[in-house]
């Protein structure tokens, strides 16, 4: 990627926008591992994000490659999913550009899935339940006249 695509040369400002239209927050960190921007928050509060070198998504990409991670935001406070690519400047590495998306979703989707099996388990004993008394009733009833007919 160069600096262009990403926003770097107008200040970071180009990928806030590109947050709000994919739905998933960006964030710019320089090689050192301190955030330059981020697409949910303010660029005062930028000096107060702690550092992002040594999250295994950001060293994988500095190391050249693709990063990837899924795991709990310290700053969000939620379970991420996290895609980060290295960026350059100049025609040398300067930074990473890294995409997180919420996985709220996903794991409402995994908790209501849960509750269907739960349901599903229990209508399932439930029916075993009652479909196991017709068949032990029919099978009372045949030793009855069974007894009945031995006993004449």
């Amino acid at each position: 990627m160069t600096d262009g695509s990403l926003g770097v040369g107008d200040g970071g400002r180009g990928f806030l926008a590109l947050g709000e239209r994919a739905e998933a927050r960006v964030t710019l960190i320089r090689t050192d591992g301190a955030v330059i921007g981020d697409s949910e928050l303010a660029l005062s509060d930028l000096p107060s994000v702690e550092n992002h070198r040594g999250r295994p998504e950001v060293d994988a990409a500095l190391a050249g490659g693709t990063g990837e991670s899924m795991r709990h935001s310290t700053t969000v406070r939620q379970r991420m999913l996290y895609m980060a690519e290295p960026f350059q400047r100049a025609g040398q590495p300067w930074g990473v550009a890294r995409v997180a998306l919420s996985l709220a979703s996903v794991d409402k989707a995994v908790d209501d899935l849960r509750r269907l099996a739960a349901v599903a388990a229990l209508l399932a004993i439930g029916l075993a339940v009652v479909l196991s008394s017709a068949a032990a009733q029919l099978v009372w009833k045949d030793a009855q006249a069974l007894t009945e007919a031995a006993r004449r």
